[in-house]
């Protein structure tokens, strides 16, 4: 139960140092002004492309925190060694493997490359 705690604290202070400190925006306009002259010949292609991998990244959130909410419901009924009806079982090996931080890492990695993307778009509309 404290590894449970210790974990679900470290995973929230990862996400507020992503969220806080990342430099998605000074990123973004760095990559926008580095790439600029293929913007001006294809910024719509270039636009859709950006927002097709948003829509990725958000399918792949969304697969893995289903499987994390499982996860948890398994684990505190079934125990680790069953998988019941998870729908990727080889995650709960990686959460298992990380000590139940990875997924939460990866989430909060996730997100600080769709805020940067958020800011990408931002930058191409102007």
């Amino acid at each position: 139960k404290q590894w449970y705690q210790r974990r679900v604290r470290g995973a929230s202070d990862f996400n507020t140092l992503c969220e806080k400190f990342f430099p998605c925006r000074e990123l973004a306009k760095a990559a926008y002004i580095n790439d600029s002259h293929r913007y001006h010949i294809a910024q719509d292609q270039h636009m859709q492309r950006v927002m097709t991998t948003k829509q990725m990244i958000a399918d792949m959130q969304e697969l893995m925190e289903m499987n994390v909410v499982k996860n948890n419901e398994i684990m505190n009924t079934v125990g680790v060694t069953g998988h019941g009806n998870v729908p990727c079982p080889q995650l709960m090996t990686f959460e298992l493997l990380t000590h139940g931080f990875g997924a939460s890492a990866l989430s909060a990695a996730f997100n600080v490359v769709q805020t940067y993307l958020d800011e990408m778009l931002k930058c191409m509309s102007q």
